[in-house]
């Protein structure tokens, strides 16, 4: 992959969003390799005599790379796919075909002065044949980061994102009853955050960022304060590890709190309190291609501060296998979220059974660089919900294959 194709992907990454299907990808290291940047640095302070000798394509990434020049990188894309359960219905699949836009778009200005600056946007369109849950899905994502290193082991971040987005979306896990609705959500946050590069491998990194999300449809409209603390240890540059912790104050706008029969309290406003533990690893390999294998494991823990009604834990693992070689790439994702609630239960009778709920997810992506400006790619995944309630399991497979075009 070239240079500045790896910079987009790097920045799409970053730029994870963490909502209603939008893949976050927060802890994703954007750096290149110390020797990475030692070639770089020699390339860029040859004399100009052997610089003009140079191929014109590596000249030309060699001036875009200097300090302060700006990356820009447009990509569009078109693709057909089949999905079985697009309301993801419990008793009745809705299955349907369609058709599926996306452009990404980045923007990045190369390190100048100690100061960093990027912007991406992500759009796409989906319009489904003939189905009666929903004719069309879209969704719109911006960033924008302003980074500072004013001491080479220290830097500094400012950042702001938003998104719209229209979709059938499983409320489940956050309002107690199985909810899922062709809905309208639009949301923001904005943080600052900070990283400090250690002895021996290790650094630190913290944030603290404001969130707010808005619903059409539900009352689910809330505000979110957010900290987290991250250790890291990359003794090697083919080893990663890292534990984190975070908290998370959501107050809502219009939800009440609920007795412990979940009956809505009046005069109430809910709020939640959710601390969050995780671990990763995170390997790199060069035989026979460029391999890369990410894992996690977290815990949550929300609580309602009233009845504990809403009162859940959530145990999640996921894992990420990447495989590039030549024109090839191959990616496998798999995730599974284990979440029990403390004091809702199903069933009736004098012991009935908590209420348990085991997701999981499957997604398999394969693409082919054809020439500098083509990819064809196509994508396999799968989503199953287990629950002990009555008709509240689901399964969902989609199945996509098109092609995009980089300017």
């Amino acid at each position: 992959m070239n240079l500045i194709g790896k910079l987009f992907r790097i920045g799409l990454a970053v730029a994870g969003c963490g909502q209603f299907g939008l893949r976050a990808a927060d802890d994703t290291d954007a750096s290149f390799s110390d020797a990475d940047a030692d070639l770089w640095e020699e390339l860029q302070a040859l004399p100009p005599e052997l610089a003009d000798a140079l191929p014109d394509d590596l000249r030309v990434l060699l001036e875009e790379m200097k300090p302060g020049a700006w990356q820009t990188l447009l990509t569009t894309s078109a693709a057909l796919g089949y999905r079985e359960n697009v309301g993801l219905n419990p008793v009745v699949p809705e299955a349907a075909s369609f058709g599926q836009l996306r452009i990404e778009a980045l923007a990045m200005r190369q390190p100048a002065g100690g100061w960093e600056w990027t912007a991406i946007l992500d759009g796409q369109a989906r319009w489904y044949d003939d189905n009666p849950v929903t004719d069309d899905e879209h969704f719109w994502f911006g960033r924008g980061e302003v980074g500072w290193t004013p001491w080479a082991p220290l830097r500094f971040a400012l950042t702001a994102q938003g998104f719209w987005q229209d979709q059938v979306i499983d409320l489940t896990e956050s309002i107690g009853v199985r909810t899922v609705a062709d809905l309208q959500v639009a949301g923001g946050e904005a943080g600052a955050g900070m990283r400090l590069s250690l002895w021996g491998g290790f650094s630190v990194e913290g944030t603290a960022s404001f969130s707010r999300i808005d619903y059409r449809g539900v009352a689910e409209d809330h505000v979110g304060w957010i900290r987290k603390g991250e250790l890291v240890w990359s003794p090697a540059a083919w080893l990663t590890l890292g534990v984190g912790m975070g908290d998370t104050e959501r107050d809502y706008d219009f939800r009440g709190e609920a007795t412990k029969g979940g009956r809505v309290i009046a005069d109430t406003i809910l709020a939640y309190d959710q601390l969050n533990e995780q671990a990763r690893m995170t390997l790199k390999w060069d035989k026979a291609g460029d391999w890369e294998l990410e894992v996690k494991g977290s815990r949550f823990e929300n609580r309602d501060g009233a009845s504990g009604f809403y009162d859940y834990d959530r145990e999640r693992w996921d894992a990420t296998l990447s495989w590039e070689i030549a024109r090839w790439e191959f990616r496998v994702d798999w995730e599974q979220q284990d979440i029990a609630y403390l004091w809702q239960t199903v069933g009736a009778g004098l012991t009935p059974a908590g209420r348990q709920q085991v997701d999981k997810t499957w997604e398999v992506d394969v693409a082919y660089r054809w020439g500098n400006h083509w990819e064809i790619f196509g994508q396999f995944s799968t989503d199953r919900s287990f629950s002990n309630e009555v008709d509240s399991s689901y399964q969902d497979r989609t199945f996509l294959l098109g092609s995009a075009f980089t300017f």
